[in-house]
């Protein structure tokens, strides 16, 4: 008999809360930190729903891994590498990622280390900590890895944006200043600014808001590159 698909569990809440258990066993403020992240910050779904099976993604400034983390646990072929210079953390998500065999976490920088060709390229509240011309940089390096129609996802908070956003700013600039996250500044710039950068690019751009309760104002920009060989512009594995 053929299920209510109506009632079926989603399969990425499935893997939020399989990944959040990853995290059991390390100092409690790691351990809190993903468990709470994974449940308040709707960034995690979002992107997931953005990589496909069968595809590479590459997660620079990963932090704890938690994004690669959830792809492997969603599975169906979905390999993922972090990349992360805070070593702390990347020992974090070398723990959580026990036992995934396509997820891998490597220490460096994502300013200087190789990039392989990928599906999909994730910056994760990244961008932010540097200024324009390093942030354009570091942008012209993911699209030279990206295969055809492969996919750069962003997240950033819209520094054009006034009320709670900037709440979000000030969080994120407290973050810097107590070391939680290691990074020479913060530099938020509008949103627009950074669409004008991916299109300068050659991506085609569009906007998801993922502005959680206590992330007013973060907007994941989802920067395509059009497919040569395919006309599914689906992210396929090498």
């Amino acid at each position: 008999m053929i299920g209510d698909f109506s009632t079926q569990p989603d399969p990425i809440v499935r893997a939020l809360e399989a990944a959040a258990a990853r995290y059991a066993g390390l100092h409690p403020r790691f351990h809190w930190y993903a468990r709470l992240k994974y449940r308040m910050d709707p960034c995690y779904r979002a992107a997931a729903r953005h990589v496909g099976r069968d595809s590479f993604t590459v997660d620079l400034g990963t932090g704890l891994g938690m994004l690669p983390v959830l792809l492997g646990e969603l599975g169906e072929r979905r390999r993922a590498l972090g990349v992360e210079w805070d070593p702390e953390k990347i020992r974090c998500g070398l723990h959580a990622a026990r036992g995934l065999p396509d997820v891998e976490m490597v220490e460096g920088d994502m300013h200087a280390s190789p990039l392989p060709a990928c599906d999909v390229i994730t910056l994760i509240d990244v961008l932010h900590y540097y200024d324009a011309d390093r942030q354009r940089a570091l942008l012209g390096r993911c699209r030279a890895a990206l295969r055809p129609g492969g996919r750069l996802l962003i997240r950033e908070t819209d520094g054009a944006r006034r009320g709670g956003a900037r709440w979000t700013r000030t969080v994120e600039a407290w973050a810097t200043r107590l070391g939680w996250n290691r990074g020479p500044r913060v530099c938020f710039r509008p949103i627009s600014d950074l669409r004008s950068d991916l299109v300068a690019l050659g991506f085609r751009v569009d906007e998801d808001e993922v502005a959680g309760r206590f992330h007013p104002g973060n907007v994941l920009l989802i920067a395509r590159i059009a497919a040569t060989a395919e006309t599914d512009d689906t992210p396929r594995s090498r």
